[in-house]
């Protein structure tokens, strides 16, 4: 016999006492079996100001602000941290759990902290911001933050869209064993709108040693804006991160993929992780990466520390895909936006694949392949990148849309390949400032440039590489 769910409703918007949302969770915990906390304080938007730590949410089932009366598609009960310090404003250490329809703000720590727990849903969130959607009240953590966390959720189509911006940390934080967590729909260092830059301290989304994330998605609603954040817009670091897969969303843009709100670093940065995909076969799985103050995709095998965290090894920034996306460009694949570096860097990293995508109007080179002046250990030298069937300087139909310097530029590195041996693998490389292909330094030589490559109208020539 199956046991129907305990409702527990929400009357009070006091810190405490009977009816406040800090009862309906201790009646919650206490039960055994699963709950379901309702809101009904009178009609309309109101806050909740707890006075001390909420108890963490250890039953199964759904806290649920979309209940409150006159919920229209936005949240309408906002739970108020400030006084309240020295504490995560929602603990989640229970499987099973929904949390939908509330606004988390100006908690001293994260705003929602999920731990220990499997299957958690968080949709229709404003973490970091109020109820208008709009204005910064940031928690001191990261938005969300995820440890030893199987299978969760955030965010999705409409209503259930979550936004996670204007924090002092990143906007979502997964760390080691936050593994498999799905990234749909929603507004990371932005407002509502995705328009509007409201940024995180740090990095949008980062993705620390948590196996096979997938950030957006190729459905109605799925795709994810990530712009207007101090630092990276996705950051993914480690060789247990592996798996990951970034596909359909807009980064240093906005939600129409037209207008720039750069994210003040790179847009997607891969640290020493292997077996990542940025975009796709399918046409909706390419993301928008433009708009950036630096480089478009960075795939990095030269940090083995990062803030602390020991990436231990070397030679793990290996098999990962570039494919499919338009890297400086708007969603039309017509019109410049730029990042203001390079558009793709393949830095220190071997056998990677940079293919079908468009690859233009950014500031310095289209692909940069760089690697260290001393090749002797050959875990650190760039080796077996393929850059196959990019346009480059051109816009998706073929129109000039130049790189500021070089198309491609490899440099000390060996054993590359700029197109492949078949025609239908060539790029098209034209009207960048630089020359079309360029190789250079140790093992430039040992690189190779494909027999049907389109190089023409690029500012310093076809192709280069030493004599000798």
């Amino acid at each position: 016999m199956t046991t129907r769910p305990e409702v527990i409703t929400v009357t009070s918007a006091a810190g405490g006492g009977h009816g406040s949302f800090r009862d309906a969770i201790e009646r919650a915990n206490a039960l055994g079996h699963e709950a379901h906390i309702r809101f009904a304080i009178g009609v309309g938007p109101v806050t909740v100001r707890p006075d001390a730590p909420l108890p963490p949410i250890a039953f199964n089932g759904v806290v649920d602000g979309w209940t409150q009366p006159g919920f229209e598609g936005r949240p309408l009960v906002e739970i108020d941290g400030g006084a309240s310090p020295g504490c995560a404003g929602l603990e989640i250490v229970a499987s099973g759990v929904t949390v939908r329809g509330l606004a988390l703000t100006s908690w001293t720590e994260e705003g929602i902290f999920v731990h220990d727990a499997d299957e958690v849903s968080l949709v229709g969130l404003y973490v970091g911001v109020r109820l208008d959607g709009a204005t910064a009240a940031g928690n001191g953590g990261s938005g969300i933050h995820a440890v030893r966390a199987d299978r969760c959720l955030v965010g999705g189509a409409g209503p259930a869209a979550v936004i996670t911006s204007g924090n002092r940390g990143h906007g979502l934080w997964l760390e080691e064993g936050a593994r498999h967590l799905r990234l749909e729909g929603s507004f990371v260092g932005t407002d509502r709108t995705g328009s509007v830059a409201v940024p995180n301290g740090r990095s949008g989304v980062k993705v620390e040693q948590a196996h096979g994330a997938l950030l957006g998605g190729i459905g109605d609603g799925a795709a994810n804006v990530i712009s207007g954040n101090r630092l990276y817009g996705i950051e993914i670091g480690g060789p247990l991160a592996r798996g990951a897969v970034v596909v359909g969303n807009h980064v240093g843009t906005d939600l129409t993929g037209t207008v720039a709100v750069p994210n003040g670093r790179s847009g997607v940065v891969v640290y020493n992780t292997p077996d990542v995909r940025i975009g796709g076969a399918s046409p909706r799985e390419g993301n928008v990466i433009s708009g950036g103050a630096r480089g478009g995709v960075n795939l990095d095998g030269s940090v083995t520390v990062l803030e602390g965290y020991d990436y231990t090894g070397k030679g793990y920034a290996t098999g990962n895909v570039v494919q499919g996306n338009l890297i400086g460009v708007d969603k039309t694949g017509e019109h410049p936006l730029g990042n203001q570096l390079r558009g793709v860097l393949v830095n220190f990293a071997q056998d990677n694949t940079i293919i079908d995508n468009v690859i233009s109007a950014n500031g310095e080179d289209g692909v940069l392949v760089l690697g260290p002046e001393d090749d002797s250990d050959p875990l650190l030298v760039p080796s077996g990148n393929r850059v196959l069937r990019n346009r480059i300087g051109v816009t998706a139909s073929g129109r000039p849309c130049g790189n500021g310097r070089h198309g491609v530029l490899v440099r000390h590195a060996r054993g590359n390949f700029v197109g492949g041996v078949d025609a239908e693998e060539a790029n098209t490389i034209a009207h960048n400032g630089g020359r079309g292909v360029m190789f250079s330094g140790t093992g430039a030589r040992s690189n190779n440039l494909g027999p049907h490559e389109a190089l023409h109208d690029n500012g310093q020539g076809p192709f280069h590489q030493p004599r000798g």
